[in-house]
């Protein structure tokens, strides 16, 4: 069941907390009082498992840390470039920083890492960005 989802410990400490917190309701066995509240409880917080690069971002989109792997790390930034920046979109660098500030609050790192992955390059000027054309 949904109880499943929880690792092995808080599982047991949810049960010893329910059981101690409920053994006043002597009419109802505090485990069934406790797993009907549990199974009720992960079936309206419960969302599915985030996969891939993915699982590196909060819910809201904020970076919780870049991978290990390389080859993560690169389609983790590819990702974070394309939901910044259209094919073809130039934009100075000062806007490009506001929208990477929605990942991360240090967004001259972010921008570094995406333009030595190769995947946003500098305008010749220096001031603007946009994505590397790929060729596609």
């Amino acid at each position: 069941g949904d109880w499943l989802f929880l690792a092995r410990q808080d599982r047991i400490e949810l049960y010893r907390y329910g059981n101690r917190a409920l053994s006043f309701e002597g009419s109802v066995r505090p485990d069934e009082t406790l797993g009907c509240a549990l199974r009720g409880l992960l079936r309206e917080s419960a969302r599915p498992p985030v996969r891939g690069v993915e699982r590196f971002l909060t819910p809201d989109d904020r970076l919780m840390g870049l991978p290990s792997k390389p080859g993560e790390r690169l389609e983790l930034l590819r990702l974070l470039a394309s939901r910044v920046l259209r094919p073809g979109e130039v934009i100075a660098e000062k806007a490009l920083n506001q929208r990477l500030a929605r990942f991360d609050d240090d967004v001259a790192s972010l921008r570094r890492l995406m333009v030595e992955a190769e995947l946003v390059e500098r305008t010749p000027t220096g001031t603007e960005y946009a994505l590397v054309d790929d060729g596609h």
